[in-house]
């Protein structure tokens, strides 16, 4: 993949087509702006995906599961002509591109979230404290009405609209899966500065067919959790009745699936990390809020 340039124009069209909601784009600004003075962040991502290297289990079902979706050309030739469309205007790949290379010249991040993971991975609390924290989110309609407002302003493009209606279709038949997703970006919508910092960290990986790899050792790791692999399997299950999106996604990761070299730097970014408390803190914090209001609900 890393020589065609063809997934980066469709990206590059898709953002395009966003360029007509200026809210977005002084949202992104603002994020770039502050992730070039500080390259801390980065690091700490590489060490988390880092530590989940040691298991290719996840890799092997999903290309199993991208191979099965591979009968079907229609979502390609639709997805081909939505980014012919968005092709015309270069102005988002300039600013991406100085984002990237502002972030490549700097580890240090990288190797503190690797740390952090390696500290994480050893016990359930985390994944205690995340059920507490969805159960919490699931009584709040204010995501919702946020979400509404951005659907709205996307009508002017109904072809997209039709594609996603067909999505969120496929997913209703799994209603758990959904209200545990609502609400967990229901309690991220209402942090400005979260929403910041994730639009700058999709945009950086992206470019960059090694972050796939890291992605891949991170859900590896989570398999060792029956309750994450009944989740994900019902969600794989639910998606198997459309075909139509992940023929492409298919030829990608078996792309990435023979190169762990990824894998191995994050490994040790993980490791790293555990030194450095400041982001345990941040996030105890932000999840303590949560799980006050999550005492008083039953279990999701």
């Amino acid at each position: 993949m890393a020589s065609s340039l063809r997934w980066l124009r469709r990206y590059d069209g898709f953002v395009a087509t966003m360029a007509s909601s200026l809210r977005w784009l002084r949202r992104y600004d603002g994020f770039v702006a502050t992730m070039a003075s500080s390259l801390r962040w980065l690091r700490r991502y590489d060490g988390f995906v880092a530590t989940m290297a040691s298991s290719l289990r996840w890799l092997r079902r999903y290309d199993g599961f991208v191979a099965t979706m591979a009968s079907s050309l229609r979502w390609l030739r639709r997805y081909d002509g939505f980014v012919a469309t968005m092709a015309s205007s270069l102005r988002w790949l300039r600013r991406y591109d100085g984002f990237v290379a502002t972030m490549a010249s700097s580890l240090r991040w990288l190797r503190r979230y690797d740390g952090f993971v390696a500290t994480m991975a050893s016990s359930l609390r985390w994944l205690r404290r995340y059920d507490g924290f969805v159960a919490t989110m699931a009584s709040s309609l204010r995501w919702l009405r946020r979400y509404d407002g951005f659907v709205a302003t996307m009508a002017s493009s109904l072809r997209w609209l039709r594609r996603y209606d067909g999505f969120v279709a496929t997913m209703a038949s799994s209603l758990r899966w959904l209200r545990r997703y609502d609400g967990f970006v229901a309690t991220m919508a209402s942090s400005l500065r979260w929403l910041r910092r994730y639009d700058g960290f999709v945009a950086t990986m992206a470019s960059s067919l090694r972050w796939l790899r890291r992605y891949d050792g991170f859900v590896a790791t989570m398999a060792s959790s029956l309750r994450w692999l009944r989740r994900y399997d019902g969600f794989v299950a639910t998606m198997a009745s459309s075909l139509r999106w992940l023929r492409r996604y298919d030829g990608f990761v078996a792309t990435m699936a023979s190169s762990l070299r990824w894998l191995r730097r994050y490994d040790g970014f993980v490791a790293t990390m555990a030194s450095s408390l400041r982001w345990l803190r941040r996030y105890d914090g932000f999840v303590g809020y949560s799980r006050r209001a999550a005492l008083s609900l039953p279990s999701p």
